[in-house]
């Protein structure tokens, strides 16, 4: 499970025998500088990874697609298979 809220990201991890949340990474929201970006969703984690989100109005479903990394000559970008991350909101 994650949540966003104005000042970062939060993972959490569910242990199914105890049913507790225990949170496992947080990611203060650093959005990436990237020129190349054609979005403003773009966020840069601490590993120098490049991820996007966005919500599906209709099913409020989250995906999370990871772009590439930033490196010391810019940034990568991922050209064939982009792994994609679907979360659902929970009621």
């Amino acid at each position: 499970m994650i949540t966003i809220n104005s000042d970062e990201i939060l993972f959490y991890e569910l242990y199914r025998n105890s049913k507790k949340w225990e949170l496992i990474k947080s990611e203060k929201n650093n959005f990436s500088e990237n020129p190349e970006s054609y979005s403003f969703t773009d966020f840069l984690y601490s590993n120098n990874q490049v991820w996007n989100y966005t919500i599906d109005k209709n099913t409020s479903e989250l995906k999370a697609y990871y772009l590439g990394d930033k490196t010391e000559e810019g940034y990568s970008e991922m050209v064939c298979v982009i792994p994609i991350l679907y979360y659902f909101k929970l009621q």
